[in-house]
């Protein structure tokens, strides 16, 4: 029988995933185990003189059903080798690990290639499944989020020229002493984050956080009595500060990329807590003061010397004692920062209307996406795991890092929270993710 076989390389580099296609006419094959061993040669003399090929681990070997858009059946090798094969029936193999090839075309985003690619990962199928089935979606970030806005992450903030002729790295020069001992070290630390964090674009993985968000007006079904909830909340300011829908932003990071409506961002600060603080509020340093927390003027542009990283007054400064100011935003061995008490009672309140709808109504699915929160600071990690260890419902954790290192969890083993791993960048595998869900949305609708 005439077969149609196609073979999907999927390309690690540089954290970045890449799919590549070869496809293969074979004219006389009766079993799948006669197309196994095509491949097989094929595939050999496709290799075949290329420098550096790497196959790390082994491939995978199914077939797509008739309905595999619905349903994206495989099944395994060993259940199909005597078989027949139906005549013109497209095969797909999938090679889903580390692979160095110079051939076949690159698949792009919105072809029938990218996307049956996509259906053959199971791990991406399950998670864009729990999305599109969501009826709460939190998002719970760290630096590599914000690193896919070509912001440094934790360490990289530091490992620059003029810190490491001075020998510091992020440790050292994270630290509130530099301000009361050299405040032109101090402010230019933290004066170029803001000048970085307000001028550099927010990533085009907000836009599809904001897309998600807004599907759960109609797939949601949870939302009037998450209204409810939240109306039941005990004070007029908790219902202020705090949404009335089934969406939240926990977060590390400290640019304000999620809010700040100064850079045109998609959310609103009653749905956001950022658990370090922030860049864009300064409190003053003295223990006897007691003035409140502000807000930075959004037109202040700190005067720092790239080649020093040393900064020039003018300085901010306290509107009530007139003393050098300082970001509200947890440091290393900090006992100054002044932590915005509405941020963290947001978070309590928006967890107390979850596990009142859950306690509730038993089938809620809950997702978090976590993205790019190492173990380095991995508060965001703890902080997401147990929170769905306290719940009920249909509990999802998608956790999607470059550093396999970073995709374990061992509070998680042996509970029943469906834990799904992404190896990727978070803008890039929400694109991903989002492909996925517009397709079953749109299969759905044609049923």
């Amino acid at each position: 029988m005439p077969v149609r076989l196609t073979i999907l390389y999927h390309l690690i580099e540089d954290f970045a995933t890449t799919t590549k296609k070869q496809e293969i006419e074979i004219d006389h094959c009766s079993t799948y185990e006669e197309v196994f061993e095509v491949f097989e040669d094929e595939t050999e003399i496709a290799l075949k003189g290329e420098e550096e090929i790497t196959m790390l681990g082994g491939y995978r070997f199914g077939k797509l059903t008739p309905d595999f858009r619905e349903k994206n059946v495989f099944e395994h090798l060993e259940q199909i080798r005597s078989e027949e094969v139906k005549k013109d029936e497209m095969i797909q193999i999938n090679i889903e690990t580390p692979v160095k090839i110079k051939t076949t075309e690159i698949l792009e985003e919105g072809s029938e290639g990218y996307l049956l690619s996509l259906l053959g990962n199971s791990n991406y199928v399950k998670a864009a499944k729990a999305i599109q089935k969501a009826d709460i979606i939190i998002f719970a970030t760290g630096a590599g989020w914000s690193a896919d806005s070509g912001l440094a992450t934790y360490p990289g903030v530091a490992d620059i020229e003029p810190y490491r002729k001075r020998d510091l790295d992020y440790f050292d020069i994270c630290q509130p002493h530099w301000r009361r001992q050299e405040p032109e070290t101090f402010f230019g630390f933290w004066g170029d984050c803001c000048n970085v964090y307000r001028s550099t674009p927010f990533h085009g993985g907000y836009a599809i956080a904001l897309k998600w968000k807004e599907r759960l007006r109609h797939q949601s079904r949870i939302v009037p009595s998450f209204e409810t909830e939240h109306s039941n909340l005990e004070s007029a300011s908790s219902r202020e500060h705090l949404s009335n829908f089934p969406f939240f932003s926990l977060t590390s990071n400290v640019d304000a990329h999620w809010w700040n409506p100064n850079k045109g961002a998609l959310f609103d600060r009653n749905e956001v807590y950022e658990i370090h603080g922030h860049i864009e509020t300064w409190q003053c340093a003295s223990r006897v003061c007691g003035s409140d927390l502000w807000a930075l003027d959004k037109d202040f542009v700190f005067d720092v010397d790239q080649s020093t990283m040393l900064a020039s007054e003018p300085y901010p400064r306290c509107p009530e004692c007139n003393k050098t100011a300082r970001p509200s935003i947890l440091m290393f061995g900090d006992g100054e920062w002044k932590e915005d008490e509405v941020e963290e009672d947001r978070w309590d309140d928006f967890k107390h209307c979850v596990e009142n709808v859950s306690k509730n109504n038993s089938d809620t699915n809950i997702v978090i996406v976590e993205i790019g929160a190492g173990q380095r600071v991995p508060s965001i990690r703890y902080m997401g795991e147990g929170f769905l260890m306290q719940l009920n419902g249909k509990r999802s954790l998608i956790r999607i890092n470059p550093d396999t290192n970073c995709l374990g969890s061992a509070m998680l083993k042996g509970t029943d929270v469906d834990y799904i791993t992404l190896q990727n960048t978070g803008f890039d595998a929400l694109k991903k993710l989002d492909t996925l869900v517009e397709h079953f949305d749109e299969n759905e609708g044609t049923n």
